[in-house]
């Protein structure tokens, strides 16, 4: 029976890592792409709300890497889009990366109180 109850508990214990671990909490986004040929002399990152269109005169991110990190806020959906440049040519959109970041849930206030398990052996 002591068996029994172990196997439940891991059971149990695994399954609560799956389900937390298929979150992405708010906060930092990286973005990668592959770098156009021939070489631009850099790339810039363009951001939206689906409510807005891109301002395409300020860009969130400007440099010649292949990726950026950039933080955004909790519940909110993010259209992203790169454009590669040389001097004032730039190109067109690159596909549009569509993402929604959820909110970190609050720690949770258990009061301190004894607890009490019973385990029947039979």
């Amino acid at each position: 029976m002591l068996k029994k109850i172990m196997y439940w508990a891991l059971f149990y214990q695994f399954i609560s890592m799956l389900c937390l671990g298929c979150y992405i909490w708010g906060g930092d986004v990286t973005l990668q792409w592959d770098a156009n040929s021939p070489t631009p002399e850099g790339y810039k990152i363009f951001t939206t709300t689906e409510s807005t269109p891109f301002d395409y005169d300020n860009p969130a991110w400007e440099g010649t890497e292949t990726e950026c990190t950039l933080t955004i806020p909790d519940t909110v959906a993010y259209i992203f889009c790169v454009r590669a440049f040389v001097g004032d040519a730039v190109s067109g959109d690159s596909n549009w990366l569509y993402y929604t970041s959820i909110p970190q849930p609050e720690a949770i206030h258990i009061p301190n109180r004894p607890m009490r398990l019973i385990l029947e052996f039979n």
